[in-house]
């Protein structure tokens, strides 16, 4: 169900989630309620490879630092990352409205997949995301890395009518990629004024309520200056993989097969002879509609598998490797863990989605 695109509460707002917190659920429900870039529901949610749901008591991915959401208004809001995430994260979310994501990378650098485009954020960058309303996209933040970024989303509704701006303010990409319903992925340097103005979100003083209006301040100055550069500058959008109709479809059929062989698994030529696509359009198409390639999908799928059966006591270790196609329990077990960052025994032990 798509939310409202104007959520009831007072504006601004904000919340966190800490290191030294067990459980991120609450914080996220929060979040998905006033972000414009995310629907009521997420569309799919993994953390370690096991998928979680808003309902679930999912655990932090955090070891240290956080993350600072505030909702300066309806249609509006800025993300403050800076801590080390021990966990692997991957969303994927579709937008409330026709939005634009402006992203400003200091440390580490998340990937991020839609339909026909995809790119990896680079420190000192500004990567601008354009979504229509119900578009998908998925980010990946890996495990045991680093993230310092910045991160302003705003709604086509907020741009227009909170502040005033028409097309003859904007970048013309963002009404014709909206109109086209498209998603594109793009990136652009940045220079030290934008930066600077970037970087002062993470070292506001203060009370909580003077800390929401800097952030406002600073946000809407931040986006002003972005834009500006955005127009001065070539921009290459990555949007290099074109997928067709019938190429989704052979894409969408590929992936339910994938689904439904997850003990063997499929070879790359045979996926090529399924779909007709050749190699190199069907590895990047694959990743780009799903945020992993062929072989770690299947893997993946592999490895839930292994889950469900663990997950009865009836199932023996060997059996379990036996039926998932390993010539030997070890091989099973070294895979498990490498997977999920604990042997299949303690995940027997534990039993539950955040059990690391």
């Amino acid at each position: 169900m798509m939310k409202s695109a104007s959520p009831t509460g007072l504006f601004p707002a904000s919340e966190a989630i800490w290191a030294q917190e067990s459980t991120v659920d609450a914080k996220l429900r929060w979040l998905i309620a006033r972000d414009p870039a995310v629907s009521g529901t997420p569309v799919s949610m993994h953390l370690d490879h096991r998928p979680v749901t808003p309902s679930d008591a999912i655990p932090n991915m955090f070891a240290s630092g956080g993350e600072r959401f505030y909702a300066t208004d309806p249609g509006c809001c800025v993300h403050l990352m800076d801590g080390f995430v021990s966990r692997a994260w991957r969303l994927t979310a579709s937008a409330a409205e026709d939005c634009l994501r402006l992203r400003f990378a200091f440390l580490g650098g998340a990937l991020y997949s839609a339909a026909n485009a995809m790119l990896h954020e680079k420190a000192s960058t500004c990567t601008f995301i354009i979504q229509p309303s119900g578009s998908s996209l998925t980010g990946v933040f890996r495990r045991d890395t680093a993230y310092k970024f910045c991160a302003i989303n705003m709604s086509r509704r907020f741009l227009g009518e909170t502040l005033g701006l028409d097309a003859t303010d904007l970048p013309p990409a963002l009404f014709s990629n909206w109109q086209r319903d498209q998603t594109v992925i793009g990136q652009f340097p940045l220079d030290r004024a934008t930066l600077a103005l970037a970087s002062r979100m993470f070292t506001l003083e203060g009370s909580d309520n003077w800390r929401r209006v800097q952030v406002k301040a600073l946000a809407l100055d931040t986006v002003r200056q972005a834009l500006q550069s955005w127009e001065r500058q070539p921009v290459g959008t990555r949007a290099a993989i074109r997928l067709g109709a019938n190429d989704r479809r052979a894409l969408v059929a590929l992936r339910n097969h994938a689904d439904a062989v997850a003990a063997e698994g499929i070879l790359l030529k045979d996926a090529a002879a399924m779909t007709g696509l050749n190699r190199n359009k069907l590895q990047l198409g694959f990743r780009q509609m799903f945020g992993l390639s062929l072989q770690q999908y299947c893997l993946d799928q592999r490895m839930q598998k292994a889950c469900e059966m663990l997950r009865d006591p009836a199932n023996s270790i060997g059996s379990i490797a036996i039926a998932l196609g390993f010539s030997e329990p070890t091989n099973f077990t070294a895979a498990f863990r490498k997977h999920f960052g604990v042997p299949p025994s303690r995940f027997r032990g534990h039993g539950t989605s955040g059990d690391t």
